[in-house]
């Protein structure tokens, strides 16, 4: 059964990248959105299931997007030649962090065995928590939406029940 999904998939993916020609630009950059995040969820979900064949097929996908990087390294484990890439050129990680980047993976976080917190907090938030417990100053530098204004509450929080 996962060996027809994979194949299903594989397909599918083939014949999406066929399907740009012909697309005005706006849907052009929808379709390779939707292509680049199938190929991504294939990779991921049948990783240990993909053959040769199979490696060589999205190795193409990828090199029909711009994504000479992700073809090289699916024609590799494939041990196959790398696809001509016949887009515009472009890094399939910098086209990730720009165009979709909440289907980035995050980590799971982390068990705050003090339950200071109602949810899982990635390693850094520990350590910002721990940090904040123990009075000393940090600075944080992370991305919009990772849980920095959380931790500022969980702060302010302590600072005004200490000032009672």
């Amino acid at each position: 059964e996962e060996e027809c999904e994979l194949q299903s998939n594989v397909f599918y993916l083939s014949q999406m990248i066929k399907c740009l020609r012909g697309l005005n630009h706006v849907d052009t950059v929808k379709a390779q959105k939707t292509i680049f995040l199938q190929l991504k969820t294939t990779l991921g979900r049948y990783n240990s299931a993909l053959q040769a064949d199979h490696l060589k097929d999205l190795a193409k996908v990828a090199a029909r997007l711009g994504f000479a990087d992700f073809a090289a390294d699916l024609a590799k484990r494939a041990n196959a030649e790398v696809p001509r890439v016949t887009e515009p050129v472009r890094c399939s990680i910098e086209y990730q962090l720009r165009e979709c980047p909440e289907y980035l993976q995050r980590p799971t976080g982390l068990k705050d065995t003090s339950n200071r917190v109602e949810f899982l907090p990635d390693a850094w938030q520990v350590e910002l928590l721990d940090a904040v417990d123990a009075g000393e100053s940090a600075l944080i530098v992370a991305p919009t939406s990772s849980g920095k204004t959380f931790i500022s509450f969980y702060l302010m929080e302590k600072v005004l029940a200490a000032d009672d």
